[in-house]
């Protein structure tokens, strides 16, 4: 149950990312907290749970960003987010 839970929210946030990235700056920075609030489920594999908490701590840096109009990492941090989302949906999947 605790890898359809880490699969299903690892798509989730792949899925919000991509949302985000279409929508005003503001809508974006609430997607994103949203996806940054959801932790690992307690009895995840500790390496899947691992790649869920570098995601979250992705998510969170650029929601922050996305916050702060004059923020300019702001395209690297969709880049670390979008990577770290990969990484774990990979990891979940295979």
């Amino acid at each position: 149950m605790r890898d359809a839970d880490s699969l299903i929210k690892a798509r989730y946030a792949s899925t919000i990312l991509r949302i985000a990235q279409g929508a005003d700056r503001q809508t974006a920075a609430r997607l994103v907290w949203g996806i940054a609030r959801d932790l690992p489920h307690p009895g995840e594999r500790p390496e899947i749970a691992r790649l869920h908490l570098a995601a979250i701590n992705s998510f969170a840096q650029l929601a922050t960003a996305l916050q702060d109009p004059t923020d300019l990492k702001r395209q690297s941090l969709w880049a670390n987010a979008t990577d770290a989302a990969s990484g774990w949906l990979h990891a979940v999947e295979g």
